[in-house]
């Protein structure tokens, strides 16, 4: 559904929590993981458009309101427009089309709005930055401990996808379980089936093909969210920060080896 991007005159409850720049770090990380869990936003929208509080430092610019349950947005719905309807946005939308959309208009973003000071408000693009970090370090996160990561394949290969980050180029979807990449093969990847590899076959025998023709890794990849997309560097890079922060753990397990 499309909806126009202009804002919802707040009533007078909503006038009252004038948005100020805020990106508490534990508000925006409890957001983050209830984004990602429900895979997606809820927004509400009224008689003029989608609901949004002024921007304390600058008049000019509104934060449009988001939440991570369609319940928060029913609750919010009233106070925050007139004549109200929630709607759900899926994350690769959101990605792919909302954010850039009120980045162009100049808006602000926040997140699971309230009357509390220390809601989350941030540019789109440091929200589409922080979903891009928080997403792909989960996925990491996760091959790393299981030293596997997941492709779909036939007799002609790995599936590659073009890529919707950067033109021209193509990527190589990956995933974190053979579940996933089962789900995924369902879907649009007729003929294919999950192979699995470790990480150290990975960077032995796949890195290098990337490297050479240009591609990129597409983790859990989602339809429209090209943010989520990484280059081999990014990959290696995420992959030793990952390591390094378990090297420091206590009772740390030996090293995974990948080349960086």
């Amino acid at each position: 559904m499309t909806h126009d991007i202009s804002v919802q005159a707040p009533s007078d409850r909503a006038a009252a929590m004038l948005a100020a720049p805020n990106t508490n770090a534990a508000g925006l990380d409890r957001a983050l993981r209830r984004l990602l869990d429900g895979a997606g936003l809820s927004f509400v929208a009224g008689t003029e458009g989608w609901a949004s509080v002024p921007y304390a430092l600058d008049r000019s610019r509104d934060v449009v309101l988001f939440w991570t349950s369609n319940r928060q947005a029913t609750y919010w719905a009233d106070a925050v427009a007139a004549e109200p309807q929630v709607y759900d946005v899926g994350l690769g939308r959101l990605l792919h089309e909302i954010l850039p959309m009120l980045a162009d208009h100049g808006c602000l973003v926040g997140l699971d709005w309230s009357d509390d000071p220390a809601d989350p408000v941030m540019e789109p693009t440091v929200l589409a930055d922080r979903i891009w970090q928080r997403r792909n370090l989960t996925f990491l996160d996760a091959v790393i401990e299981t030293n596997t990561i997941w492709m779909l394949h036939d007799a002609a290969g790995p599936a590659i996808v073009r890529s919707q980050r950067w033109e021209d180029r193509h990527s190589l979807p990956v995933w974190s379980s053979r579940e996933a990449a089962q789900a995924a093969a369902t879907t649009g990847f007729a003929g294919k089936t999950p192979l699995g590899v470790t990480l150290a076959a990975f960077d032995e025998r796949y890195m290098p093909y990337l490297e050479k023709r240009g591609f990129a890794l597409a983790p859990s990849p989602i339809d429209g969210a090209a943010v989520t997309e990484m280059s081999p560097g990014e990959f290696l890079d995420m992959a030793a920060t990952i390591l390094d922060a378990r090297d420091d753990a206590p009772d740390a397990e030996p090293r995974i080896a990948m080349a960086g």
